[in-house]
């Protein structure tokens, strides 16, 4: 099994995973073949073969990987992106007020990946992954803010995006009207992050949010 296979399930069970390894050994490579497998529903190229009197003799056939998982039988999959720095910030993960452009002046409530991802994961027949690299690079802890417990797989919505007795509520801003309102996360929304051990981070990672991911070790594949 390899370790797109792996990761899927993880991410399927668990809804956050955390790759890990040292410099070279993959992440980065990873992570897009597990995004490419979730837009496809999990299919992954079989070894092509010569096919006598074909337009392209050795076609690129898309073969099943095997995986019965719920995330990949959403009619609606959606992958998005972002990379953490030193100047990432709450609002550009979840929601918060930024300047408005353009000759009127002011400001409104802008809408963060983290907070996008989840409302196209709330919609009927949907599912989103939301990749993070380079997640030590930045102040992780300060981006996540209040929905660090939420994230966790028990403390999501149920599927239909009611509430579970279990569902962990944090506020944010509405991006609508400005005003104070609860918020949880879909479990259709699913979290690959990558870090750099090797590298210094800008903040540390402390043990209550690195307890909420499934850590996934790569090694170097010589």
């Amino acid at each position: 099994m390899d370790d797109r296979i792996k990761i899927l399930e993880l991410l399927s069970n668990k809804k956050n995973v955390l790759l890990m390894g040292a410099p070279g050994t993959g992440k980065s490579r990873v992570m897009n073949e597990v995004a490419e497998a979730f837009i496809n529903g999990g299919t992954r190229l079989a070894q092509p073969s010569h096919v006598p009197g074909t337009g392209i003799p050795i076609p690129a056939v898309a073969a099943p990987t095997g995986l019965d998982l719920a995330m990949l039988k959403k009619a609606n999959r959606k992958v998005f992106r972002t990379t953490l720095h030193q100047n990432s910030k709450y609002r550009d993960f979840l929601t918060g007020i930024v300047p408005e452009l353009g000759a009127g002046g002011g400001y409104r409530i802008n809408e963060g990946i983290l907070y996008r991802a989840n409302e196209f994961a709330k919609q009927d027949n949907s599912a989103a992954l939301l990749i993070i690299d380079e997640l030590n690079r930045g102040p992780a802890i300060e981006v996540f803010g209040g929905s660090i417990v939420a994230i966790e797989s028990d403390k999501r919505l149920n599927d239909d995006n009611t509430a579970a007795p279990a569902t962990q509520y944090f506020e944010i801003s509405n991006p609508a009207d400005g005003q104070m309102v609860e918020y949880a996360f879909s479990p259709n929304l699913y979290i690959l992050a990558a870090m750099n051990q090797a590298d210094a981070s800008v903040a540390p990672l402390d043990v209550a949010f690195m307890r909420r991911w499934q850590s996934y070790q790569l090694k170097p594949n010589y």
